[in-house]
C-alpha cells in the first residue's frame, strides 16, 4: 500500500513538473519528460493532453487531436477536452466530427457557454443559420458578459433577413458591455441591411469620435460611404485608417477602389499593387490592377498580372474569363479551341467564370450566350429588391411618356455615332426624353450635339446605382433604356434596382442580358428570326427593318488620303476589316490568309488596337507562308477621316461569330462593299440585318466555307465588285438602315407599345413593330 501511495505522489510530482516546463517553453525538456513518464506510469488523461499540446508547438494539428481524443478514453466528460476536439476537427477539415464534440461538451455541461458559441459558428459555416442563432443565443444566457456571442449573433440575425433584431441585441450589449468597435460596425451593417445606410454612416461617424477612431470602425464607415458617394469623406477615413495599420493589404485595395470609382485610375492602380505587395495573398488586388490595364488596353501586362493570380489562386472568380479577354484583344492563340472550351465548360457547369462580354466573339450557341449572361446576372447583379415596386397608378397619367437612355458613352464613341441623329429626330411633343449620363464629357461636336438633343442631360457619374434609380423614379421615368448591358462601364445594377417600370435593353450589348428585371430586347426578323427567340430572356420587340440606328447626318472628309499616305502599296487590291482585333478569330484570319494567298496583289487592312496583337497577327501570317508586311495596320482617326479613308479599300471582309456592328455601318455608310457569315447568336447576324436592309442579301452566307468562296468570287470579277459597290452606295441613299427619322418614329412606336401595355397591366410580350 505504501509503495502504490509513493508511486502516485512520484506521477504528481513528474506531470507538475512537465506542465511547469510547457509553461516555460522548454517545450524539448517537456517532451522528455513525458517519454520517462510514460515508461513508468503508461498513458493517463493528464500525460495525454501535455503531449496534445506539446504536438501543437510543433505545428502538428492532427498528432494534438489524435491525443486529445485518446484523453477522452479516460475522462469523456471533460469540457475542455471536446471543446478542443471540436474546435481542431475543424481547423483540420473533419466538420462533421467538429459538431458532436461540441454536443457531447453541452450535454455534459448545460451552462458551459463556449461549446453553444464554438456550435453555432460551425453551424453557420454549414449555412444552419436558425440553429446558429439559438445557439449563439444560449451562449449569452449562459455568459451575459460574452462579446464575442453578442457579435456573431447579430451578424447571424442580419444574413437570415432578421436585421432589425440584431440591432436590439447590439443595443442591449452596447448598453452593457465595454466598448467593442466590433460591436458598433455590425449595428451598422444591420442598418445598412435594413436600407438605413444613411443612418448606419451618421451612426459610425458618431461612435468613430466616442471611441477614438478605432482602424476597424474607420474602415467600414470609409466602405460605406463609398457606396453612398461620399468619396471626400471616404477618402479622409481610408487615409486615416491606413495611417492606424499601414500593412493592411484589405484595406489598402478597398481605397484603391474608391478611387478607381471617381476616375483617378493612377492612383488606384499604384494602391493595388500596393496592397498585393502587402498581402502577396491577395489575389483580388491583382485582379483589380488588370481591371485597370484593360482599361489602357495594356493587355501584354494584364497577362503577366494574370499569371500571378493564377499562382496564388488557381481558381480564383472569373479569372477565366479575364484572361481570354486579354487573349482575345492580343491574338494570342496559343491552344486557341482549348481555351474556348474551357470557357463554354464553365459556363455549363455554372462555375463563376467570365462576364458575358468575352464569350461574344468566341460562342457560336445562342442558347449558351444567354445562359453566359444570366449566370453572370445571378452571381453579380442579381434583383435588388430593396427599392419599393413602382405603382403607375400612383403616377398622374402624363400627356408625355417619359423615356429615359442610359449610357455611359454619349461622347465621342460608337453609340454617340449611331444614336445622335435618333436622339435629335425624337418627337417632343408626345414624348419626354432624359439622357443618364455615366462616362466622361470629352467637349466633342458630337458629346455637344448629344446633350442639346434631350430634354433634360443629367450626368450621374458619381451617382451608386440605387441612387440613380431612385433619381429615375422621382423624374417619374416610364421607360428606362439601357445602351450599355455588359459592354465596358455597363451598370446592370441600375436596373436591378427597377429604375422604371419598363425596363428595355437596346443596341449596347449584342444579345439577352439573361435579367429578369429587363423586360424587353429591341432587334429586327433578321437579327431574331421566329425560331431563336425562344433563347432570349427578354420579351423580343423587332423593328421592321434592322433595328440598329444610324445618323444620316454622319459627316465623311472630303479629301481621299492617298495610298502611301496610310501605308497602303499603290497598287493591288485591298481587303478591310477594321472590326476590333478582338473580333478577329484563328479561323477567320485562316481564311484571310488563304485569300492573301490566292491574291498575291491583295493585302489586309486591320485596325491598330494595341502593339501585342500587332506583333501576334504578323507571326500568325509569317505562319501561314503570308509575307506579314501585306499586313496593313491603321491607327485610330477621328470619325469623318476614318470613314473617307474607307474609299481606298475594294473589299470589307467581316469577323465571326463576333460580327461588324459599328464598323459595318461605317463601311457601307462610305460605300464599301462588306461580305459577312450570319450565325444564330445576335452578335453574329447584325452585319446580315444591314445588307438585308439595303437589299444586298448576295453578300449574306451561313457558313464559313460559302464566305470565303464569296470573297474569291468578287476579287476575281473586277467587274461583280465594281457593280457591287455602285449598288451600295445608292441603296445608302434610299435604305431604311440610314433613315434616322424613320427609325426614330419606330423607336417611339415601340415605347408607345410597351408603355401602353403595361398601362392597361398586361405583362411583356413579344410583338414586331409595323413598317
Amino acid at each position: 500500500m505504501s509503495i502504490k501511495t509513493k508511486k502516485s505522489v512520484s506521477g504528481h510530482q513528474e506531470l507538475s513538473r512537465i506542465v511547469q516546463l510547457i509553461q516555460a517553453k522548454s517545450f524539448k525538456q517537456a517532451q522528455h519528460a513525458c517519454l520517462n513518464y510514460q515508461k513508468l506510469h503508461g498513458l493517463d488523461f493528464n500525460v495525454l493532453t501535455c503531449l496534445s499540446t506539446l504536438a501543437v508547438q510543433e505545428n502538428n494539428l492532427l498528432k494534438s487531436r489524435e491525443y486529445l481524443i485518446q484523453a477522452l478514453e479516460f475522462n469523456p466528460e471533460h469540457i475542455l477536452t471536446l471543446n478542443k476536439c471540436g474546435v481542431y476537427s475543424r481547423k483540420l477539415g473533419f466538420e462533421s466530427d467538429a459538431g458532436p464534440f461540441f454536443k457531447r461538451a453541452i450535454a455534459a455541461a448545460p451552462q458551459q457557454p463556449e461549446a453553444y458559441y464554438n456550435l453555432a459558428n460551425l453551424l453557420m459555416t454549414q449555412g444552419k443559420v436558425m440553429d446558429a442563432i439559438q445557439n449563439f443565443s444560449s451562449a449569452i444566457e449562459c455568459k451575459p458578459d460574452f462579446l464575442e456571442a453578442y457579435n456573431n449573433l447579430a451578424i447571424a440575425l442580419t444574413e437570415f433577413g432578421r436585421p432589425d433584431e440584431a440591432v436590439k441585441v447590439l443595443d442591449t450589449a452596447i448598453g452593457s458591455l465595454a466598448p467593442s468597435p466590433m460591436l458598433y460596425v455590425n449595428k451598422a451593417k444591420a442598418l445598412q441591411a435594413m436600407s438605413l445606410r444613411k443612418a448606419a454612416i451618421v451612426f459610425l461617424r458618431s461612435s468613430s469620435a466616442k471611441l477614438g477612431d478605432p482602424f476597424e470602425l474607420l474602415t467600414v464607415l470609409a466602405d460605406m460611404e463609398t457606396l453612398d458617394n461620399d468619396f471626400q469623406q471616404a477618402e479622409a477615413h481610408y487615409l486615416a485608417a491606413m495611417a492606424l495599420q499601414p500593412r493592411s493589404g484589405v484595406v489598402c485595395n478597398n481605397y484603391a477602389n474608391m478611387l478607381h470609382s471617381v476616375g483617378r485610375l493612377d492612383e488606384a492602380m499604384a494602391n493595388y499593387k500596393l496592397a498585393a505587395d502587402l498581402e502577396p495573398q491577395l489575389y483580388q488586388a491583382l485582379q483589380n490592377v488588370c481591371n485597370i490595364l484593360n482599361i489602357k488596353k495594356d493587355y501584354d501586362q494584364t497577362l503577366v498580372y494574370l499569371d500571378r493570380v493564377r499562382a496564388i489562386e488557381p481558381n480564383s472568380p472569373y479569372l477565366t474569363g479575364m484572361q481570354m479577354n486579354a487573349r482575345m484583344h492580343t491574338c494570342t492563340w496559343d491552344d486557341w479551341d482549348q481555351h474556348c472550351s474551357h470557357v463554354e465548360e464553365a459556363v455549363k457547369a455554372r462555375r463563376k467564370a467570365t462576364n458575358p462580354f468575352p464569350p461574344l466573339a468566341f460562342f457560336t450557341n445562342v442558347a449558351l450566350m444567354t445562359q453566359a449572361a444570366a449566370l453572370w446576372v445571378e452571381q453579380q447583379v442579381p434583383p435588388a429588391n430593396i427599392l419599393p415596386s413602382i405603382d403607375m397608378s400612383a403616377r398622374a397619367v402624363s400627356s408625355k411618356i417619359r423615356v429615359g437612355y442610359f449610357s455611359a458613352d454619349l461622347h465621342s464613341h460608337a453609340t454617340a455615332l449611331l444614336m445622335a441623329g435618333v436622339f435629335e429626330a425624337h418627337d417632343r411633343e408626345h414624348f419626354e426624353w432624359v439622357a443618364f449620363s455615366f462616362g466622361p464629357d470629352d467637349l466633342s461636336s458630337i458629346s455637344q450635339r448629344v446633350r442639346h438633343a434631350f430634354d433634360r442631360f443629367v450626368d450621374v457619374r458619381t451617382y451608386g446605382d440605387r441612387l440613380v434609380a431612385q433619381l429615375a423614379r422621382e423624374l417619374e421615368i416610364d421607360i428606362a433604356i439601357d445602351l450599355k448591358g455588359f459592354t465596358q462601364d455597363g451598370r446592370a445594377g441600375i436596373f436591378a434596382e427597377r429604375a422604371a417600370p419598363i425596363q428595355v435593353n437596346y443596341l449596347g450589348y449584342p444579345g439577352s442580358m439573361g435579367a429578369p428585371y429587363m423586360d424587353y430586347l429591341i432587334a429586327d426578323h433578321v437579327i431574331i428570326p421566329d425560331h431563336l427567340r425562344q433563347f432570349y430572356t427578354e420579351s423580343v420587340v423587332r423593328l421592321p427593318h434592322c433595328y440598329q440606328a444610324n445618323d444620316s447626318k454622319r459627316p465623311i472628309a472630303d479629301e481621299t488620303p492617298t495610298r502611301l499616305s496610310v501605308g497602303l502599296p499603290e497598287a493591288g487590291r485591298v481587303l478591310c476589316s477594321f472590326n476590333n482585333n478582338y473580333k478577329i478569330t484563328p479561323t477567320v484570319f485562316g481564311i484571310w490568309m488563304r485569300v492573301l494567298k490566292r491574291f498575291p496583289d491583295c493585302v489586309l487592312w486591320l485596325l491598330e488596337d494595341n502593339e501585342r496583337a500587332v506583333k501576334n497577327l504578323r507571326k500568325e501570317a509569317e505562319k501561314a507562308g503570308i509575307d506579314p508586311d501585306r499586313l496593313v495596320f491603321a491607327p485610330r482617326l477621328r470619325n469623318d477621316l476614318h470613314l473617307a479613308r474607307h474609299r481606298l479599300a475594294d473589299l470589307f471582309v467581316d469577323t465571326y461569330p463576333c460580327n461588324a456592328h459599328t464598323t459595318a455601318s461605317d463601311a457601307l455608310w462610305a460605300g464599301l462593299p462588306l461580305v459577312t457569315c450570319a450565325g444564330e447568336t445576335f452578335a453574329s447576324r447584325v452585319a446580315a440585318s444591314l445588307l438585308t436592309s439595303m437589299d444586298l442579301q448576295d453578300c449574306i452566307t451561313d457558313n464559313l466555307i460559302d464566305y470565303e468562296a464569296k470573297i474569291y468570287q468578287l476579287l476575281e470579277s473586277p467587274v461583280a465588285l465594281y457593280e457591287l459597290r455602285k449598288k451600295t452606295i445608292q441603296s445608302c441613299a434610299s435604305s431604311p438602315v440610314f433613315d434616322t427619322q424613320a427609325i426614330a418614329r419606330q423607336l417611339e412606336m415601340a415605347y408607345r407599345t410597351m408603355y401602353l401595355r403595361h398601362r392597361e397591366g398586361l405583362v411583356p410580350e413579344a410583338f414586331d413593330v409595323p413598317a
